[in-house]
């Protein structure tokens, strides 16, 4: 063993090769590593030492997530879920319920909106069924698809939500 080398430097090197793939939360790092089996004082280690050196930080990554939210059209409730996958810890959950995410969602499904019911024209077989009901109906169907909550569907959409 050459000098420096300490315990935990294969943990950093398995860490630094993870992190050249994409970025990772702390969280879903602590899972990995501990997974290969090392030691929970070398994976804290690892870990403060990544975040030290600017590697591994969970602001960046739920900044990802935001943005790409934003820029696929998705709601709070895919953001939330898409928080959980990564293993975002308990303050970006609470980042997530805070009212400036919830005062951007019926902008944001109203643009979702624009794209998606211009995209397709709906026809109805049945004549006794209007054209706004049917484009009501499939607002709400996109709407849901794409995460946001029932709150912003109505106001978005207005009405009861039905399905």
């Amino acid at each position: 063993m050459f000098a420096g080398k300490t315990t935990n430097t294969p943990a950093i090197e398995v860490a630094e090769a993870w992190l050249q793939r994409g970025l990772l939360s702390t969280g879903q790092l602590r899972t990995r590593l501990t997974r290969r089996g090392f030691a929970n004082q070398a994976v804290e280690s690892v870990i403060a030492n990544l975040t030290a050196r600017g590697r591994l930080d969970d602001d960046v990554l739920m900044r990802e997530i935001l943005d790409n939210a934003e820029r696929n059209g998705r709601g709070a409730r895919w953001i939330r879920l898409a928080a959980a996958k990564r293993e975002l810890s308990e303050r970006f959950s609470e980042r997530l319920s805070e009212s400036e995410l919830h005062d951007e969602m019926p902008a944001r499904a109203r643009g979702v909106l624009r794209r998606a019911m211009s995209m397709r024209k709906i026809q109805s077989d049945d004549g006794e069924v209007d054209q706004q009901t049917l484009r009501a109906a499939r607002a709400r169907a996109v709407l849901k698809r794409r995460g946001f909550a029932r709150e912003t569907v109505e106001v978005v959409v207005g009405g009861s939500d039905q399905r």
